[in-house]
């Protein structure tokens, strides 16, 4: 397993220092604010009071012990939170684990931590996204440097923020479109339901106190408004909703015959 060496130990202490300064309140976008702390604090100060005595002397039995010191120094990491970036309304907090051999031998790891209604496959996303941006860096700077690795952790937490933003968009779209579909669904239906459909229905004769009865409990019944003509002939009209003036229609057929019927007659409501 790889360990430190005084050499990529401070590599991984100037960058967190770099990345608390970048990221902290006084260094980052006031359009875009973000807070870093020390995530391992005990660690830090562990590895600035060996690099410390490496710098302090000369002597190479100084030296070999801070080397072997060195070894012992457990991981660094930093933790940064995205306040103006956010993740279905809240911020998105990232921890960057730096193991002991990093950025030579080993690369960091990313813990990514938002609000609870976020999805285990948007955080996969936001994930995904420092990985991918940390392996880029780490080829990149292979090339250029010659060196077995470099240092990759600012790069994966700018792709990590500007993932966040793309999903926010995402959302936030997706979103607009629903409301957009609710309120055209709403409209549709508020207008189907204002409009008035009449029907015209003419007998014969209307005499029976019965069928004159069931004639009126029946437009009640179906919110029906009207009036009907008793005699010779009869007559009957109503309005109301179309499918309950359908109903309406169907039910008085089955009472008696109908000699003639006109409708659908649709109208706005308002009119």
């Amino acid at each position: 397993m790889a360990s430190w060496t005084l050499e990529t130990l401070q590599r991984a202490v100037d960058e967190v220092t770099a990345l608390v300064a970048i990221y902290g309140p006084d260094g980052c976008d006031p359009d875009a604010p973000t807070d870093a702390m020390v995530a391992e604090t005990d660690a830090l100060a562990t590895a600035e009071r060996v690099l410390a005595l490496a710098s302090s002397s000369s002597d190479a039995d100084v030296a070999a012990v801070a080397a072997v010191a060195a070894r012992e120094v457990p991981a660094l990491g930093v933790s940064v939170s995205f306040l103006g970036s956010r993740l279905r309304g809240a911020p998105v907090r990232v921890d960057a684990t730096m193991p002991p051999g990093y950025p030579s031998k080993r690369a960091p790891s990313f813990d990514v931590r938002a609000a609870a209604s976020a999805s285990l496959e948007e955080i996969s996303e936001l994930r995904a996204a420092g990985e991918s941006a940390m392996l880029d860096a780490r080829g990149v700077e292979e090339e250029e440097e010659e060196e077995d690795g470099a240092e990759c952790v600012a790069p994966a937490l700018d792709a990590i923020r500007a993932r966040i933003e793309e999903l926010d968009a995402t959302l936030r779209r997706r979103a607009e479109d629903r409301e957009t579909t609710t309120t055209t669904t709403t409209t549709t239906t508020s207008t189907t339901s204002t409009t008035v459909s009449r029907r015209l229905l003419w007998f014969h004769h209307i005499k029976a106190k019965s069928k004159r009865k069931d004639a009126v409990a029946f437009a009640r019944e179906l919110d029906l408004g009207g009036f009907s003509k008793p005699g010779y002939p009869g007559v009957v009209v109503v309005e109301g909703r179309r499918e309950n003036a359908d109903e309406y229609v169907r039910r008085l057929r089955a009472l008696r015959r109908v000699l003639s019927y006109t409708g659908p007659h649709t109208t706005p409501s308002a009119w």
